[in-house]
């Protein structure tokens, strides 16, 4: 991996944040509420004023509880929706174990690569994180439509 500067590796020490709702910000297709092709229609403009992350407000925001102080892992849930991020803040890889409040047979499904990890019926379920790696899932209910 190519480092970019002497201090990539701790990028939220110099990070610009913005924190934005996503069905308030930008309404792609005229429904009225904002929506991801909205946020993703308007990234160059975020860029061009400098920020360099997004921290993604919306319903109830949960830390979740994590042995390894170096590692952040929480998730947002809003209607009937669920995303979990997970951020390893140091350079040593790690094993995160996460328990989310979910239905047994439910799904953590990648946003990036659309891998998939099976919780376990109590929401248990065991990540391998990067040293300063982040991982980013939607969380598939049982029953419910799974989108394409």
């Amino acid at each position: 991996m190519t480092r970019i500067t002497e201090t990539s590796d701790q990028w939220w020490k110099t990070a610009v944040i913005y924190c934005l709702d996503i069905e308030t910000f930008f309404d792609s297709d005229g429904d009225g509420v904002g929506d991801i092709a909205g946020l993703v229609e308007r990234l160059d403009y975020l860029a061009e004023l400098g920020v360099t992350c997004l921290w993604l407000g919306r319903g109830r925001f949960e830390v979740l509880d994590q042995p390894h102080p170096e590692v952040l892992a929480h998730c947002v849930t809003w209607e009937d929706r669920i995303v979990v991020a997970v951020h390893n803040l140091c350079g040593d890889a790690r094993s995160v174990p996460l328990r989310l409040d979910v239905p047994a047979g439910s799904v953590l499904e990648s946003l990036l690569t659309r891998d998939e990890h099976a919780l376990e019926d109590d929401g248990a379920v065991e990540l391998a994180l990067d040293g300063y790696g982040y991982r980013w899932f939607h969380v598939h209910l049982p029953d419910r439509l799974r989108l394409p």
